[in-house]
């Protein structure tokens, strides 16, 4: 009879024990897979042949047996080769929400994992990012990452197995229909726990799927992060937390010409901190730049995500307004300017700034252009006595 060998789906013949066997990747087979290697201790490496009292001695399963075997085998081979797959897809997403969907989802198609929750560090809590559908709502979606099984996957960085939930003091399950559970670290960044209304029903192979799945997506959150940082020490200045001037090069541009291609509105605004010098003198340096981190802070409360917040020197910023046309960015440069008046006191001294504001003229302009009429405006307001914004 015939069988296919799992690694080089060739067909192998089998013979009775009063043949010799063939040396061929059978004998692979059998040390690889049947874990009869150290009774195979005398097959002859020279002739290429077992004796047949050694065949004799040695228990083979039964075709039926061995064919279930070898589509064990397959499907084993079947489930890395599906996880690697998965590992390609985590190496090129730059998104983290993409990440946690890719690890749910490798999770129920591969490793067959149907409840599971997915838990996230953020700050000194872990916060549930993905859950099942089927898991009891408590409305525990953030805690302490210290509390429990979690915190203790957490602390230990390793893998926790509960055969039964039941013979656990220490796991406290949702559900009483939980019976076995695995608990794994996501790297530093948080928790992938998967459980089973089964008790006993992670093997070996699940354990090690599930760790290696869990390994990627660890690799995969700390690559997006660090890009995102470097974008952030790129682009952003180090104390306000607003673009710096690079940042202004590289995305003015882009909302220049999406102004200029949509024939949309955009308006530009440069203000600075009335005084500041004399606050930054008799305060001490420390406190003045503090005082900017907090206008930068104070200016993101009024505008939209989407506006962009330019420190562009000491204390003068700008803020480009995309959409917005002329009475738009005339409110939103008061709204500004009156929030930072009202909301402010240092050492019993109201802040207050003076802006200048103007808005894109159409194919020939440039965002130079536009930052000298926003300037020319700003140093009317310091003239016309500050607190103030003029337009041009």
């Amino acid at each position: 009879m015939e069988f296919e060998d799992i690694e080089t789906n060739e067909k192998i013949e089998y013979k009775d024990s009063n043949n010799s066997w063939p040396k061929s990747s059978y004998d692979d087979y059998l040390e690889d897979h049947m874990r009869d290697d150290r009774e195979l201790n005398e097959y002859s490496r020279e002739t290429g042949e077992i004796s047949t009292e050694k065949i004799d001695s040695l228990s083979f399963p039964e075709p039926r047996d061995r064919n279930g075997l070898i589509e064990k085998l397959k499907k084993s081979r079947d489930r890395i080769r599906r996880l690697h797959e998965v590992a390609l897809l985590l190496s090129k997403t730059d998104n983290e929400e993409r990440i946690f969907d890719l690890i749910v989802d490798a999770a129920q198609k591969i490793l067959n994992f149907d409840i599971y929750s997915l838990d996230i560090v953020e700050g000194e809590n872990l916060v549930v990012k993905r859950i099942s559908d089927s898991v009891p709502d408590n409305d525990d979606t953030v805690y302490s990452k210290e509390r429990g099984v979690a915190g203790r996957t957490l602390r230990e960085g390793r893998t926790l197995v509960f055969n039964n939930l039941r013979d656990s003091s220490e796991a406290r399950p949702r559900s009483s229909d939980y019976r076995s559970a695995l608990s794994l670290p996501v790297g530093a960044y948080g928790i992938f726990q998967t459980i089973s209304t089964v008790e006993n029903a992670f093997d070996d192979e699940d354990i090690d799927l599930a760790e290696l799945l869990t390994a990627y997506t660890a690799e995969a959150i700390s690559r997006v992060r660090a890009k995102r940082e470097i974008f952030r020490l790129t682009y952003h200045d180090c104390l306000t937390g607003a673009l710096s001037r690079y940042g202004l090069t590289e995305f003015a541009e882009m909302e220049i010409d999406k102004a200029r291609k949509c024939a949309t509105p955009l308006a530009l605004i440069m203000l600075d901190v009335d005084n500041f010098k004399c606050m930054n003198d008799s305060l001490g340096h420390i406190y003045g730049d503090y005082i900017l981190s907090w206008v930068v802070a104070t200016i993101k409360e009024v505008v939209r995500k989407s506006d962009l917040v330019i420190r562009w020197g000491g204390d003068e910023f700008i803020i480009m307004l995309s959409g917005s046309d002329s009475e738009t960015s005339i409110i939103t440069t008061e709204r500004i300017r009156k929030h930072i008046a009202e909301k402010s006191t240092f050492e019993g001294k109201s802040l207050t700034i003076s802006a200048g504001l103007t808005l894109y003229k159409g194919e020939t302009d440039s965002i130079d252009s536009m930052i000298a009429r926003a300037d020319g405006a700003l140093y009317e307001a310091k003239r016309d006595g500050k607190n103030c914004f003029r337009v041009s």
